[in-house]
């Protein structure tokens, strides 16, 4: 086994501590309907602040793009993926991205009916609801993590329902566009039918990604949202920052971008790593989650 590659059941149980303050693991789905919304970098983005904070995180890449795992800076992402992890070593395997941040990586094989005939080919998994498998693979290490986060793919497909049966809470990421907003109404309805067979999922937040505080549409939007998903759009825009798109696209985590941004003196604020901070903030504040022991 490669050495940079671990057993998150070891991890878990070596290192993964929960922190004092959390005895229940928070799942969170970051999903919209709507592609290109921001949800890999809003993924991508939280964690590294989480874990920068304390915080013992665990991310999971759902979609067949790999865009989660290509945002992160971890390699030999082929010897272990999500879908090998669940469906041919039977436990969960993952990579550090840093201490307290760990990437189980996507695989082209997560589309839905590659999915679908593997459960159904699958000793354990063939006589169970076809939803409950990612949230039965969950079990053993959501004990031991502090927020485990799914980045999702933009529909409403299997793999998709699976998070959804395991996520105590759903994190929306929109932008100031009319496609994006029917996204939001999207999840929100599937979170309602979700509620069936997942009495805990709750959805957390909107997060507005990529917001023109200088465009009058984004600001009417912006203004719109607040109205009509009153308590749940996040008080913070992230605005539109070419900095954040830079370290997504350079596969840099934004905790490491921001300190070498400011070792270099950038004059250029980061904007993008503000206002995720800020985001966190909100989140930390809505779970009721008290800072973690660094």
């Amino acid at each position: 086994m490669r050495s940079d590659i671990i057993s998150i059941l070891f991890l878990i149980t070596h290192y993964f501590t929960l922190t004092d303050i959390n005895m229940h693991c928070k799942i969170i789905s970051i999903s919209n309907q709507k592609g290109g919304v921001g949800k890999t970098t809003t993924t991508s983005s939280l964690g590294s602040i989480l874990a920068q904070r304390g915080y013992k995180v665990l991310l999971l890449d759902l979609d067949d793009q790999n865009d989660l795992t290509l945002s992160l800076p971890v390699k030999n992402t082929e010897d272990y993926n999500l879908f090998d992890c669940i469906f041919k070593l039977g436990a969960a395997k993952g990579i550090h991205v840093n201490p307290n941040l760990v990437i189980i990586p996507g695989s082209k094989n997560l589309q839905p009916l590659r999915f679908l005939d593997m459960i159904r080919m699958h000793p354990e998994y063939q006589y169970d609801n076809p939803r409950f498998v990612l949230r039965s693979f969950l079990e053993p290490i959501s004990e031991k993590c502090d927020f485990i986060l799914m980045d999702c793919p933009p529909n409403e497909e299997l793999i998709v329902q699976n998070a959804m049966a395991a996520s105590s809470h759903v994190i929306i990421p929109t932008m100031a566009h009319s496609f994006s907003i029917n996204g939001i109404n999207a999840v929100l309805k599937m979170i309602q039918g979700f509620r069936k067979i997942n009495s805990e999922i709750e959805p957390l937040g909107i997060v507005m990604n990529n917001y023109d505080r200088r465009n009058n549409i984004d600001r009417g939007v912006y203004e719109l949202c607040q109205e009509e998903y009153q308590g749940l759009l996040f008080d913070t825009p992230v605005r539109i920052n070419t900095k954040l798109k830079e370290n997504t696209h350079l596969g840099v985590e934004i905790i490491h971008y921001a300190r070498e941004l400011a070792e270099r003196k950038i004059p250029q604020t980061f904007s993008g790593f503000e206002d995720f901070n800020s985001v966190v903030d909100q989140i930390l504040d809505r779970l009721q989650m008290k800072p973690a022991y660094v």
